[in-house]
C-alpha cells in the first residue's frame, strides 16, 4: 500500500471535504459576526444601564423618591424654625417638579438607548444569520461602528424606497453611532458630500404629506428623527480632533455641494440650495470650530454672491418640514444663514473668524445690507445674527455672563459694530438684535468708560488703567470722532429702556469696582478716587444724555405716526365723501362749494386731532436727569462715609454735578444737538 487514494471515490470524498471545509468557514464567519452583534449590543446597554443607575442615584441625592415603576415623589417642605408661608410651598413645588421632569427625561432616554441597542442587534442578527437553516451565512457582516456604517449607507441610497420596518433601522442606526467618529467618517465617505445632501433631500420629499401621499406620523417622526441624526453624524466626521475624520478635499467638496440646487418633487417643483440644507442642520449639536469657520465664511459669500433665500415656496404643512419644527409652528427655516448664526451663537471662536473686519466686511454686510427677511422676534434670522454677533465680540456664548475674555478680534468687531451704527445708523432688522448688542455693551462698559472719560482723547487702545493686568484685548475706537458713534450707537439701543438700564447698570458696576481696587491700599498709579468719581460723573452724564436723545426721537416718531394717519385717514374719508357729493344730482353751482366745505372741513377736524406729548416727554426727562444725578451722588456719598470721609462730601458733590453735566454736554455735541 502506498499511503495515496486516487480515482473517482478519492476525488468525489475530496470534493465534499472541500465542500465541508467552506461550510465551517461559513460558520466561523457566521459566528464571529454573531458575537461581535451580542458585544456591541452588550456595550451599549451596559452604557444604557450605567445612565440609568446614575440618574436614578442622582435623583435620589436630589431628595426624590424614585418608585419600581419610574414614578417620582417628594416629602414636604420642612421648617426652619417656623412653619413654610405659601410662598415658599409653591417654591418649593415648583423646584421639585421641575427636577421630577428632568430626571424622568434622563430615565425615558436611558431606557430608550437600552431599547435600540436591543433592536439594532436584532436587525444585524436577523441580516446576518437569515431565515436558511440549512446553511451559514459567509458574508455575515457583525456588529460594531463600521459594519453598522455599512449598513447605513446601503439603506440611506435607497431612502426614497425603504419600509417602514427600514426606516426605524436606519434612525436606530444613525442615532445609536452619531458619537462615532469611525461611523460617522465611513458613512459620510461611502455617501460622499452630494451623495449626503441627496440624502437630505430624499428624506424631504419622502416625508411629504400632500399630493394625495399619507404618510403616518410614526413615520414623520422617524424622519425627522434622521435629519438630525444625519447633522450630529457630520458633525462628528468633521471634527478634526477626531480619528478617524472626513479629509479636506471631502470638506471642500461639501461647500461645492453647497451651492448646488437640490429638487423638491412640488407641482411645480422648487429647490433647496445645498446650504439651505446644511443650514438646517446647524441649528443644534457640537461643532467643531475649524469646520465652522471654514463653512461659514463660503456661506455667507454664497449668499453675498445673490442668492436669494426668500424666494417663495410651498408651505411646509404640505411637506415633511425642513428643520424638523425646530423654529415655529410649522418648522419653516429656508435661510440658509439662520442656523449658520445660530451656531455661531455657540461658538465665539468661529464666530470672531467669520466676522473680523481685519478679513473682510462680512459684519457691515450682515448689519447693513443683507435682507433677513419678513420674520422677526426671538429665534428670527436676524435674532440669531444677534447672538452671533454678541458671541464673537464678547468670547462667550451669548446668553451667557462668563466664558472667554475678550480678543484682539473680537474687540475690533466690537469697535467696528459701533462705527457702523454711529455712522450709517440701525439696520431695518435692528430691533431684532438690540438686546445681543447691548450685551456687548455691557461687556465692553470698562473700555467705553475709558473712552469717554475726562482724559483720553479717543483711538489708543491699551492697558485698563485700572485693571492693567486683566489680560483682555480692548476695542480700540478709532476716527476723528469716536466719542460721536458710540454716542450716537448707544443712543440707538436706549430707546429700549431695558436696554439703557443694562448699559447704565454696566457702568455702574464698574464704578464700584473701581472704588473697591482703589481703597485696597494699593490703587495703579496716577488713580485716586477723587478722580475715578470725577470721571465717572461726566460718563454717567453722557449716558444720561444718551437716554434722552432716544426719549425725545421716540416722542418725535411717536407724535409724527399718529399725526400722519390722523390727517391720511380724515383726509381719505373727505375724498370720499367730497367725491360722492360732485357726483350728486345737485347742481354743479351748489355741489362744488359743497365739496370744499367738505374738504376744509376734514382738514379742520384732522388738525384739531393733532397730538403733541412733548410736555409730557419733558416731565420723563427730567425725572431721568434727577436719576442721574442723585445716582452719582449718592455713589459719592456711600464711599465717603465707608471710608470716613465725610468731611469732603461737599466736594465730591460739586465735583459730580459739575462732571455730570460736562457729560451730557459733550453728549449732545456728539449727538449734533445744542
Amino acid at each position: 500500500m502506498t499511503g495515496q487514494w486516487d480515482g473517482p471515490s478519492a476525488k468525489a470524498t475530496l470534493a465534499r471535504y472541500r465542500g465541508l471545509d467552506e461550510v465551517f468557514e461559513g460558520g466561523k464567519t457566521e459566528l464571529r459576526a454573531i458575537c461581535a452583534i451580542l458585544r456591541d449590543a452588550a456595550d451599549d446597554i451596559g452604557g444604557a444601564k450605567k445612565r440609568l443607575t446614575d440618574a436614578i442615584a442622582d435623583a435620589r441625592a436630589h431628595e426624590l423618591t424614585v418608585h419600581d415603576d419610574g414614578s417620582l415623589t417628594w416629602g414636604p417642605l420642612e421648617a426652619q424654625g417656623h412653619q413654610p408661608d405659601p410662598q415658599d410651598i409653591e417654591a418649593h413645588t415648583n423646584k421639585m417638579t421641575g427636577l421630577a421632569e428632568e430626571f424622568r427625561h434622563r430615565f425615558r432616554s436611558a431606557l430608550d438607548d437600552a431599547t435600540d441597542a436591543d433592536a439594532r442587534a436584532a436587525s444585524a442578527l436577523e441580516g446576518d444569520i437569515g431565515a436558511g437553516a440549512t446553511s451559514f451565512n459567509a458574508n455575515a457582516v457583525g456588529g460594531g461602528e463600521l459594519p453598522d456604517s455599512i449598513r447605513a449607507a446601503e439603506l440611506a441610497k435607497r431612502v426614497e424606497s425603504l419600509t417602514p420596518e427600514e426606516i426605524e433601522e436606519l434612525r436606530n442606526l444613525l442615532h445609536g453611532n452619531e458619537k462615532s467618529s469611525i461611523f460617522a467618517t465611513n458613512l459620510l465617505n461611502s455617501l460622499g458630500p452630494e451623495g449626503l445632501l441627496q440624502l437630505e433631500t430624499d428624506v424631504i420629499n419622502k416625508g411629504r404629506n400632500g399630493t394625495g401621499v399619507n404618510i403616518p406620523e410614526s413615520t414623520i417622526d422617524k424622519l425627522r428623527a434622521i435629519q438630525d441624526s444625519l447633522g450630529a453624524n457630520l458633525a462628528t466626521a468633521t471634527r478634526s480632533a477626531g480619528q478617524p475624520h472626513v479629509t479636506r478635499n471631502w470638506i471642500d467638496g461639501l461647500k461645492a455641494a453647497g451651492r448646488t440646487s437640490y429638487e423638491l418633487r412640488d407641482i411645480p417643483k422648487h429647490h433647496l440650495a445645498g446650504y439651505q440644507l446644511i443650514g438646517n442642520w446647524l441649528h443644534q449639536g457640537d461643532w467643531d470650530t475649524r469646520f465652522l469657520a471654514d463653512v461659514g465664511r463660503d456661506m455667507v459669500a454664497f449668499d453675498r454672491d445673490g442668492y436669494h433665500p426668500h424666494e417663495p415656496i410651498p408651505p411646509t404643512s404640505d411637506r415633511f418640514p425642513v428643520p424638523a419644527a425646530a423654529m415655529g409652528p410649522d418648522g419653516h427655516d429656508l435661510d440658509q444663514l439662520s442656523g449658520l448664526m445660530h451656531a455661531l451663537g455657540r461658538d465665539p471662536a468661529a464666530a470672531e473668524q467669520v466676522f473680523d473686519p481685519k478679513s473682510g466686511d462680512n459684519l457691515h454686510y450682515l448689519m447693513k445690507r443683507r435682507d433677513w427677511g419678513n420674520e422677526t422676534g426671538p429665534g428670527s434670522p436676524a435674532d440669531l445674527f444677534g447672538q452671533a454677533f454678541e458671541a464673537a465680540a464678547t468670547g462667550h456664548p451669548a446668553g451667557a455672563s462668563t466664558g472667554g475674555a475678550h480678543t484682539e478680534a473680537g474687540a475690533r468687531i466690537f469697535a467696528d459694530a459701533m462705527h457702523t451704527v454711529g455712522q450709517e445708523g440701525p439696520g431695518g432688522h435692528f430691533a431684532d438684535y438690540r438686546d445681543s448688542v447691548t450685551n456687548a455693551v455691557a461687556s465692553y462698559m470698562p473700555d467705553i468708560h475709558n473712552e469717554l472719560r475726562n482724559d483720553r482723547a479717543g483711538g489708543s487702545s491699551g492697558p485698563d488703567p485700572l485693571f492693567p493686568d486683566s489680560g483682555e484685548a480692548r476695542a480700540a475706537f478709532l476716527g476723528g470722532t469716536p466719542d460721536h458713534d458710540l454716542m450716537r450707537t448707544m443712543a440707538v439701543l436706549a430707546e429700549d429702556p431695558k436696554a439703557f438700564r443694562q448699559m447704565a447698570d454696566a457702568e455702574h458696576a464698574f464704578i464700584a469696582v473701581g472704588l473697591e481696587r482703589i481703597s485696597t491700599g494699593n490703587p495703579p498709579a496716577g488713580i485716586s478716587a477723587d478722580q475715578h468719581l470725577a470721571d465717572s460723573a461726566q460718563v454717567v452724564g453722557m449716558l444720561d444724555e444718551v437716554r434722552t436723545e432716544a426719549m425725545r426721537n421716540q416722542q418725535v416718531v411717536s407724535d409724527k405716526e399718529y399725526n400722519d394717519q390722523t390727517t391720511w385717514t380724515g383726509k381719505g374719508a373727505a375724498n370720499v365723501v367730497a367725491g360722492a357729493v360732485k357726483m350728486s344730482p345737485l347742481p354743479t353751482m351748489v355741489a362744488e362749494p359743497l365739496s370744499r366745505v367738505v374738504m376744509l372741513t376734514a382738514d379742520h377736524a384732522a388738525q384739531n386731532s393733532q397730538v403733541d406729548t412733548s410736555a409730557q416727554t419733558d416731565r420723563e426727562i427730567a425725572d431721568q436727569h434727577a436719576w442721574g444725578r442723585g445716582y452719582m451722588q449718592q455713589i459719592a456719598a456711600d464711599w465717603a462715609h465707608t471710608h470716613g470721609r465725610d468731611n469732603e462730601l461737599p466736594g465730591y458733590d460739586t465735583t459730580s454735578n459739575v462732571n455730570f453735566t460736562v457729560g451730557k454736554d459733550r453728549a449732545r455735541e456728539a449727538m449734533g444737538r445744542p
